[in-house]
């Protein structure tokens, strides 16, 4: 009488459902193997369907009573991950008002579902948006999702309802210095009357690096020696003031 043998192969799950599947592989043993799964009752059928992700024991049994057992591992497929990126995060409405949103940097994703301020939504991977109304900070959502599984990223649009910016130029003084820079910057400005004002700094992607308000300051130095070399933009925010200057950080 030959030795029974057993192997078994295991299918994944998708993300969040239970449709795993284990195949039981015996070899030798004498008349027809039966299959246990977890202590459960014997089947002739080799599979196992309908399984969640976890470890299960697979039994053998042949009609000589010959048993082995071996134990399999049902994986589950990765989750989507949901990474949001705009063309800029500071819109300034008398320049259009319009950015464009980018889900590029997701990863696993079967659907998407980009979330607007006005409740507005766009099932792309890639979408575009006009703002209007007043300045604020209003949320855009990116949410992702696969086999029932969902992920969500928010960006926060700083959207400005700004005077002339030539007009802006022509009265303000607005400077960084050195520029490039390595480590530390210095910002000056120059307001009309003392108020309070913002400082953001985004990267290339659009992403913000640095967001800091003031209150009667005309300067600050800025640490970006932990930032990467590339382009940047630095933006002072004020009533009815938003300027903008391009940063070379080496």
């Amino acid at each position: 009488m030959r030795t029974l043998e057993l192997n078994a192969n295991a299918r994944s799950t998708g993300c969040a459902q239970s449709d795993g599947r284990i195949s039981a592989v015996s070899i030798g043993g004498q008349g027809a193997i039966q299959y246990s799964l977890d202590n459960g009752n014997f089947q002739l059928s080799n599979e196992f369907t309908n399984l969640t992700a976890g470890t299960y024991q697979v039994v053998a049994r042949d009609t000589a009573g010959q048993t082995d057992t071996t134990m399999i591992q049902v994986g589950a497929s990765a989750p989507p991950v949901a990474v949001a990126t705009a063309s800029t995060q500071q819109v300034y409405l008398n320049q259009g008002g319009q950015a464009n949103f980018y889900s590029t940097n997701s990863s696993g994703a079967q659907q998407y579902q980009w979330t607007f301020p006005d409740g507005s939504t766009a099932n792309t991977a890639t979408a575009s948006f006009t703002f209007s109304g007043n300045s604020a900070i209003l949320p855009v959502i990116l949410t992702v999702t696969k086999d029932g599984c969902s992920d969500s990223d928010t960006l926060l649009i700083e959207v400005t309802n700004n005077i002339s910016v030539r007009t802006l130029e022509e009265a303000l003084t607005f400077e960084a210095s050195p520029n490039p820079v390595q480590d530390r910057v210095l910002v000056t400005w120059d307001l009309p009357h003392t108020q309070t004002c913002t400082l953001v700094i985004h990267n290339a992607l659009g992403q913000r690096v640095y967001w800091q308000t003031f209150e009667g300051q005309q300067q600050t130095n800025i640490h970006l020696g932990n930032q990467p070399a590339g382009l940047y933009t630095i933006t002072l925010l004020a009533e009815d003031v938003a300027l903008s200057r391009p940063l070379i950080k080496q």
